[in-house]
């Protein structure tokens, strides 16, 4: 299944991930995006992670998924490279939403604090990869409006707020050996 794209909103670039993570969708993702930002105007990036349905016992391709993987990253860290500079201009910010019955989700809000890790986490990351802010939900409509909120704020000005991202959290961002996802805690 294929990632879900709504842009009725021109403030808003939605997707709803069908817990598909393949290289084509990121792809596309990744043109859409860049079609954004080519128009100059502010917007946020809203992932909805949609509950994961696991294909029957027997279908699983582990060499597929290792380079749909290898792949995604690739994609990402060109995105990053390639767009960055006017990511950081005119994505006023980037917000996942995940289901708030996953059990990750339910085992980090029941822990002090580990909630506010993971926002830690997003915050950092999306700065590293995309220069703008970063935040996670478990409500869309929660999303939507830290969005809209973003919308008002100026871009970040990475340079001056480099320090000040390293003092926010322990967490560490960039890739390193093993990583698939960019991040470590």
């Amino acid at each position: 299944m294929s990632f879900r794209f709504d842009e009725t909103d021109s403030q808003l670039l939605i997707v709803y991930t069908a817990g598909e993570y393949t290289a084509e969708n990121y792809r596309e993702l990744g043109r859409r995006w860049v079609a954004r930002l080519e128009r100059g105007a502010r917007f946020g990036v809203l992932i909805v992670n949609e509950p994961y349905k696991p294909q029957k016992s027997g279908e699983v391709d582990h060499s597929q998924q290792e380079y749909e993987a290898e792949e995604i990253n690739r994609l990402v860290n060109a995105f990053r490279r390639d767009y960055r500079h006017l990511s950081r201009i005119n994505t006023a910010g980037y917000a996942n939403v995940y289901d708030p019955e996953a059990s990750w989700v339910i085992s980090a809000r029941a822990q002090a604090g580990k909630w506010e890790s993971w926002q830690a986490v997003a915050e950092s990351r999306a700065r590293y990869m995309y220069g703008t802010h970063g935040g996670i939900f478990i409500d869309v409509q929660d999303a939507r409006q830290w969005l809209k909120s973003q919308l008002l704020q100026p871009p970040i000005d990475l340079e001056s707020s480099h320090s000040d991202l390293a003092s926010e959290s322990t967490n560490h961002v960039g890739l390193y050996y093993g990583s698939k996802t960019g991040a470590t805690e």
